[in-house]
């Protein structure tokens, strides 16, 4: 079993197993150029069964999660939107 996880870049950098400066400054730097920056990552847990899964805490699985990337987004306004933030 394969856990994907996504979160802020600084969550899940802070659930890292190895820690990665250039990974925060690529998502600062996304997010200074107006985009939603979303991490990305990922936790081989091997065979894992449903009643196992259910018994682990959220807390202990996510430990030492592998990063995989950054999501960007952008997120443009409307025409209309300027007016109704007025």
């Amino acid at each position: 079993m394969v856990l994907l996880l996504k979160g802020s870049p600084e969550r899940m950098e802070s659930l890292s197993s190895k820690k990665s400066s250039e990974y925060l400054k690529a998502s600062e730097h996304l997010c200074e150029k107006g985009f939603r920056a979303l991490g990305i990552g990922y936790k081989v847990l091997g065979k894992v069964g449903k009643v196992d899964v259910k018994k682990v805490s959220l807390e202990k699985v996510v430990e030492g999660v592998t990063l995989s990337g950054i999501m960007c987004f952008e997120n443009e306004l409307k025409a209309k939107t300027s007016d109704s933030i007025k």
